[in-house]
């Protein structure tokens, strides 16, 4: 019985991710508890359960010595959903709830899609819209009218945020993609090129990247020549989009606050507060509390670090810096290896494409995450750790 409400709980976690995080956190919550005896200290472990849990540790001793012990208790409060996620998936993964987990990300995902194309149907006569007495409708539609930069022009549909959405995006759209691969449809190839626009419009340079690293990996690993192809015919058809072409010119942009240099203003201030707090870093969640203190232009502020490596050590020092890149290491190894295994049996073939699409997703991520910093995201990193818990679940197979 505990087992059938485990496996619901990971379908509500699944399903309502990218839509209600409250919902989310309820379906975790309900699979954790449920999987309570399934989950034992105990238990013989790999080198990435045991490289996750390092990890965790570090990020709680960081909050001990942290610069601000109550938001770092807030943050770490925060991250053990993460851990959570991991253990949950692996360990009640099997072939028969497979399919369905599957399932529930495309139809999540077709969701996220009809509310962005909503979106854009309703923003566009922004002028006539009074942004602040409809806040509590564009706070239901996820549109963050904070945001003036993309008002009227970025999509978010249910993330709150264009960089958001390309994110999860990001993480998705290769999913898709070894699906499609692995059989192609004419339906499969309509989900994915609706992805493909909706990313396209949320106009974030990092996401793009993302993307295109994400579907270049899929060709390498699949020995497709197909997804390459894709990659050359966007990015060659986008360049004659205006707001395309101005997007990538202004990432070029020498102006503070946009573009690269002021990345490289970001990063080089991140280096200055790993240097002075080298072992522990100033606490997780400390990071836009710390930053004035160290910025190279007083005008500027962070709110993070543009680069997933050097935030993970500006918060949790050179110990948790390291350990968050043996277990990033050690998931693609093990990724790799159960690939390789389900490769060579003929019925698990869709498992191996669907590995295919993971690998190629976290490649993905971690190229967006070199220009800026979404882990922190509840829904985006539950999504992460969940596709590693989910990789895991099928080695334990």
């Amino acid at each position: 019985m505990k087992t059938k409400i485990a496996e619901k709980g990971l379908f509500i976690t699944i399903f309502w991710l990218p839509l209600i995080n409250i919902v989310m956190y309820i379906g975790l919550l309900i699979s954790f508890f449920s999987s309570l005896k399934k989950i034992k200290l105990s238990e013989k472990k790999n080198a990435l359960d045991w490289a996750i849990i390092i990890f965790t540790a570090v990020v709680f001793v960081s909050t001990l010595t942290s610069v601000n012990k109550l938001l770092s208790i807030y943050g770490f409060i925060a991250f053990c959903a993460y851990p959570i996620a991991y253990f949950v998936f692996a360990k009640n993964i099997n072939r028969e709830n497979l399919s369905k987990i599957l399932d529930l990300i495309v139809l999540s995902f077709l969701v996220v899609v009809v509310i962005g194309a909503l979106q854009t149907m309703i923003i566009i006569p922004h002028s006539f819209i009074n942004l602040s007495a409809n806040k509590k409708i564009f706070d239901l539609l996820g549109w963050d009218i904070d945001i003036s930069a993309w008002r009227g022009a970025r999509i978010v549909s249910t993330l709150g945020n264009p960089n958001v959405l390309g994110t999860y995006l990001v993480f998705v759209l290769p999913v898709l993609a070894g699906i499609f691969l692995q059989k192609p449809s004419l339906k499969k190839a309509i989900i994915f090129t609706l992805g493909v626009l909706l990313l396209f419009f949320t106009y974030s340079r990092s996401a793009w990247i993302g993307f295109f690293a994400g579907i270049l990996a899929i060709s390498i690993f699949s020995g497709k020549k197909l997804p390459v192809f894709l990659i050359i015919l966007l990015l060659a058809s986008s360049l004659f989009i205006p707001t395309v072409r101005h997007r990538l010119q202004s990432g070029l942009s020498s102006h503070s606050g946009s573009g690269y240099s002021s990345r490289t203003d970001i990063w080089k201030t991140s280096l200055d507060i790993i240097r002075t707090y080298p072992v522990l870093g100033t606490g997780i969640n400390t990071f836009y509390q710390v930053y004035p203190d160290f910025r190279k232009v007083p005008s500027e502020d962070f709110s993070h670090a543009h680069n997933m490596i050097l935030q993970v050590g500006c918060e949790t020092g050179f110990l948790g810096m390291a350990s968050f890149i043996v277990f990033i290491g050690l998931f693609l190894v093990l990724a790799l290896k159960v690939c390789k295994k389900f490769a060579l049996e003929k019925n698990t073939v869709s498992d191996s494409w669907m590995i295919i699409g993971i690998i190629s997703a976290t490649v993905g991520f971690i190229a967006q995450n070199s220009f800026d910093y979404f882990l922190s995201r509840g829904q985006i990193g539950v999504l992460f750790f969940a596709m590693m818990g989910i990789v895991r679940g099928l080695d334990n197979l």
